[in-house]
């Protein structure tokens, strides 16, 4: 399933660039819904590209059914992220703890000075769920899911980079 995500911060690009380089900010931001808080696995910075990988676990609601063929406490990933800061530009993939062979997913966000200040994040990607049953259904609450998530997450990120907090509280 293709989606795509359009995200404001009210920060200066070079702020939010330079937060999402940030090897602080994975484990700063804490839990945003409907993930939980990012564990850092890997920061390493190669001259313009920064290189993080991080886990993840899927903490919101999947469709009825869905639980039947996938256990929802195993929706863990690690996210690796590619962040390209001369293009402005981020690779993600989700590398599935479990169920490898049932769950894809990879995006590409474009990061640009917004016109009226702050920065826009455009986030265009794809996520497969191959389940015989139910599969489609699943793939739309992760989707839904990770949309709400990248919305949160701008919100905390703002937070982050305004106050200058070690911790920014969680969003439900």
């Amino acid at each position: 399933m293709d989606f795509r995500a359009d995200n404001q911060f009210s920060a200066s690009l070079d702020d939010v660039l330079a937060a999402y380089a940030d090897p602080d900010l994975v484990t700063s931001v804490g839990a945003v819904a409907p993930l939980s808080a990012g564990e850092l696995l890997e920061h390493r910075r190669e001259s313009d590209l920064v290189v993080v990988r991080a886990r993840y676990a899927y903490r919101g609601d999947l469709p009825p059914g869905a639980t039947a063929v996938v256990d929802p406490t195993l929706l863990t990933w690690v996210q690796v992220t590619e962040l390209d800061l001369v293009q402005r530009r981020a690779v993600v993939d989700l590398k599935p703890d479990h169920y490898p062979d049932r769950l894809q997913a990879r995006a590409v966000e474009r990061f640009e000075a917004a016109s009226a200040g702050g920065t826009v994040r455009a986030v265009e990607g794809e996520l497969t769920v191959r389940l015989l049953v139910g599969g489609r259904a699943v793939e739309r609450a992760l989707v839904s899911g990770l949309q709400s998530w990248l919305a949160n997450e701008t919100v905390v990120v703002d937070r982050w980079i305004d106050d200058g907090m070690p911790t920014a509280p969680e969003l439900d």
